[in-house]
């Protein structure tokens, strides 16, 4: 696996639905092929997200339907204020 920081990812294409987690990790490719992009279609192996404002705990639930609906498998969700990790 390797990962790449703060990518974003078309995750819904009508209407198009981009998220950029705190991380994601992609199992295929050479370790750059997804680097070097603004914007991925690739499905990644595993999202990490972060819910550090209430904006954004507000929006992980709708989030993690994107992900799971995309085909994500593996997705972990760090609260710092509650100091868990939701996988």
């Amino acid at each position: 696996l390797y990962p790449c920081f703060e990518l974003s990812l078309l995750v819904v294409e009508q209407p198009m639905t981009i998220c950029t987690p705190a991380m994601s990790f992609f199992r295929t490719g050479d370790g750059v092929d997804q680097m070097d992009q603004l914007l991925s279609t690739t499905v990644p192996e595993l999202v990490v997200e972060v819910a550090s404002s209430n904006d954004r705990r507000e929006a992980m639930a709708e989030r993690i339907r994107n992900y799971q609906s995309w085909g994500v498998p593996h997705i972990w969700v760090f609260d710092p204020e509650s100091q868990h990790v939701h996988v």
